[in-house]
């Protein structure tokens, strides 16, 4: 199926890939819905952090592992906010994907 890649940096990409290779994509084992009009469907992150890079401490023992919120996506916000609102606070946080409707 044809998918858009919408990456944090404001860039897009064009795939030819099945559905089960967008969490791929996206970096992401957990994904989302959310109808955007035009019969179109944007598939994003629904936890929205990644992992932060591994710190160690004076003993050189490394630190437990924390998440940190991923980058905020400008353009799929706005997409967002075109169809919820343009009063609603949420962010969308990683890449997403933009496909048809009918193929999920």
């Amino acid at each position: 199926m044809k998918v858009e890649i919408i990456r944090t940096t404001g860039t897009s990409e064009q795939h030819d890939i099945p559905f089960n290779e967008v969490p791929d994509q996206l970096k992401t084992s957990q994904i989302a819905t959310f109808e955007i009009g035009d019969g179109r469907t944007m598939v994003l992150d629904s936890v929205g952090t990644q992992m932060k890079p591994i710190e160690f401490d004076d003993d050189d023992q490394p630190k437990p592992a924390e998440r940190e919120p991923k980058p905020v996506n400008e353009k799929a916000t706005a997409m967002y906010r075109a169809v919820a609102g343009s009063d609603q606070a949420y962010e969308v946080r990683g890449d997403v994907a933009i496909l048809n409707a009918s193929d999920i």
